[in-house]
This record gives structure tokens, C-alpha cells and sequence, in this order.
């Protein structure tokens, strides 16, 4: 999980020429967030070194004006659902386990897709 959030995230993201602007983009050794762009309205959550707790992450704009987010834990067998968080200004607070992938997708995308 750890190689897939830090290295095929990240990978895709850099070479993707579509990159949407706006949200957070944090991609680094230890930490990952960043859109999942072969998704429709994704994005992966990832830090190997360390936990935060209510940290605030700004959604990409291109999300277009959501209410929640349905936070997902990335496992190896798929996603399972976690909660729903609501969405203040474009942006969410989260807290965030080290070695923990998490997915945030728009409650409604996420209904679609399931």
C-alpha cells in the first residue's frame, strides 16, 4: 500500500497533462495527497512518517460545490467505507494515521460508484 500511495499516485499525477488546478497537492517521500486522476472526483490521503490530527485539506475545485465527502480506507482487498465528513469552504478536516492510505470522494460520486 505504501509503494502504491507513494510511488503509482504520484506517478500518474506528475504525468498527466489534464492536471486540474486547485486543492491540495502535497507529494513528497512521506506524504501524499493528491487527486486519483483515472477516477471520476477521488483523491488519496497518504502520510508513511507521521499522524495529524484535524488537518485541513483543501478540495479541488473542480469538485464543484459538495456538502460531505465519504472517507474510505484504501486496503488491499478494496475500499471500505469509513465516514462522511461535511464540507466547510471547499475544504475538509481530517485526522490522518501514519501508514494509513485513506480515499475522500464526493458522497454522491461514491453512491454512484458502489
Amino acid at each position: 500500500m505504501e509503494q502504491f500511495c507513494t510511488s503509482v499516485i504520484p506517478w500518474y499525477y506528475k504525468r498527466n497533462p489534464d492536471v486540474a488546478t486547485g486543492g491540495d497537492v502535497i507529494i513528497s517521500k512521506d506524504m501524499v495527497i493528491c487527486p486519483i486522476l483515472w477516477k471520476e472526483k477521488a483523491m488519496a490521503v497518504y502520510s508513511k512518517e507521521e499522524s495529524f490530527l484535524a488537518k485541513e485539506i483543501e478540495l479541488p475545485a473542480t469538485w464543484g460545490d459538495i456538502e460531505q465527502v465519504q472517507l474510505l480506507d484504501l486496503t488491499i482487498n478494496g475500499l471500505k467505507r469509513s465516514l462522511k465528513l461535511k464540507v466547510r469552504g471547499n475544504t475538509v478536516k481530517l485526522d490522518i494515521r501514519k501508514n494509513h492510505p485513506l480515499i475522500l470522494m464526493p458522497v454522491s460520486s461514491f453512491s454512484k460508484k458502489m
